[in-house]
C-alpha cells in the first residue's frame, strides 16, 4: 500500500517540507509509528538532520542545518530531493 509521508523543518520561520511516497504492497496497514519511522529515514537520506529536544525528535532541513536557512519560499530546487 502506498504511504504518503511528510516532514516539516522545526526551525522557527522555516517553510521547508519534505514530501515522499513510500510504495510497495506488503499487504499490511502501517501504524503511525511505522509511518513516522519511514518519514525520518527518507528525510535523513536526503540531508535532513534528526536531533532530539525535550524528548521529542527535531527535524532540520538541509538549508537550516548548513546555516543557509530558514527557507522562506516554496519550490527551491534543493528542496525537491533527488530526481529519479
Amino acid at each position: 500500500m502506498p504511504t504518503g509521508i511528510a516532514v516539516a523543518c522545526d526551525t522557527d520561520d522555516c517553510l521547508a517540507i519534505y514530501l515522499a511516497v513510500e510504495t510497495g504492497n506488503d499487504g499490511d496497514e502501517r501504524s503511525a509509528n511505522d509511518v513516522s519511522q519511514l518519514a525520518r529515514k527518507a528525510a535523513e537520506g536526503d540531508g535532513w538532520v534528526l536531533s532530539f529536544g525535550f524528548q521529542q525528535p527535531v527535524m532540520t532541513c538541509p538549508e537550516c542545518a548548513d546555516g543557509r536557512g530558514p527557507v522562506r519560499e516554496r519550490g527551491l530546487p534543493t528542496m525537491h530531493g533527488p530526481r529519479r
